[in-house]
């Protein structure tokens, strides 16, 4: 009798566990879901810092304030598509296919044949915030920028 308290005791005890497993995984995928959802749509940079490194060497940080309609802006699209954007023309400077990973906070793209990937350092309803390494060699130079956008939502 005791050994059969024990037993009905244990597969409560599991059951719970693999209850509370699986809606833990389901609250994941709800989240990195609505992440993706949240970044949907047009963002206007508000700053961009950038440092440059060539050779080894930084030329320090600087920062620019832009104007508080853009210019420049990301829009992302739910087909995969993200534009860089520019007020004066409002034609795409630069269009991309892109790949969000919610695991990383990524968004991956191809620039000239080469991947190159944002990192997503915060994201809610009004604010983004993107930096991207970038790290080019031209003519025995290294050069490497370093860029942080802040952005907000287009209302």
């Amino acid at each position: 009798m005791i050994k059969m308290k024990q037993a009905i005791i244990i597969l409560s005890m599991l059951t719970l566990f693999f209850a509370y497993a699986c809606k833990k995984d389901d609250t994941k995928k709800t989240d990195s879901n609505n992440y993706y959802q949240l970044l949907q749509g047009t963002w206007y940079q508000d700053t961009v810092d950038s440092e440059a490194i060539i050779n080894g060497v930084s030329n320090g940080q600087l920062h620019a304030v832009l104007h508080a309609t853009g210019p420049e802006r990301f829009v992302f699209r739910k087909d995969g598509t993200m534009d860089y954007k520019n007020d004066v023309s409002n034609e795409p400077l630069y269009t991309y296919k892109y790949n969000y990973d919610p695991a990383l906070q990524r968004i991956t793209f191809t620039d000239n044949g080469k991947a190159k990937f944002f990192t997503i350092k915060e994201l809610n309803e009004t604010r983004l915030v993107l930096t991207l390494d970038d790290t080019q060699t031209t003519d025995n130079r290294t050069r490497r920028i370093i860029y942080r956008w802040t952005c907000r939502k287009a209302p």
